[in-house]
């Protein structure tokens, strides 16, 4: 904690000391081993062809992911698995997906309830429905929405990019 705090900037130091404390704790105690376990199932399954079922899995290991890792959250513990490129079907549910959402579909999505998980599965299973009927994973729609974004907002694809179509 002394370092984060000393080096400054950094909201929740006390916090995020405590939470990493915690969960080095934990997967040096046995959990490291589960860890892999749920690696190891969901690396068999992203390497089949995608498959909507797919998503229960990928759900399951989000839920063991925030309730064994202190501070994870639904968007963390989706955030963790898509980091290792192991999910197609749950995604992190983030501001450039909802402002996507709230700005395109007949639906309007309230970001500020994303915290609690049932609504965060209820909007994700929306999602999920709607990529599945446009025949999109919802893995290639997130990564759509962000470029979106980023196109917007001066980002980092802005130059080559106008309202997410490629400048001709």
């Amino acid at each position: 904690m002394e370092s984060l705090t000393e080096f400054g900037g950094i909201r929740m130091a006390p916090t995020i000391a405590r939470r990493a404390h915690a969960n080095y704790v934990w997967l040096e105690n046995g959990g490291w081993v589960r860890m892999e376990r749920w690696f190891q199932r969901l690396a068999e399954q992203r390497s089949l062809v995608p498959k909507c079922e797919h998503s229960r899995r990928e759900r399951d290991a989000a839920h063991f992911a925030a309730i064994n890792l202190e501070g994870i959250g639904p968007k963390q513990s989706r955030n963790l698995w898509q980091w290792l490129g192991l999910t197609r079907y749950e995604i992190p549910l983030d501001s450039r997906v909802v402002d996507w959402i709230n700005g395109n579909l007949s639906i309007h999505i309230d970001d500020s309830n994303l915290g609690d998980d049932k609504y965060y599965e209820l909007v994700l299973d929306y999602v999920q429905d709607i990529c599945a009927k446009a025949g999109v994973l919802p893995c290639i729609f997130d990564a759509a929405a962000f470029d979106n974004e980023n196109a917007l907002t001066g980002g980092i694809l802005s130059g080559n990019r106008c309202c997410g179509t490629p400048n001709l």
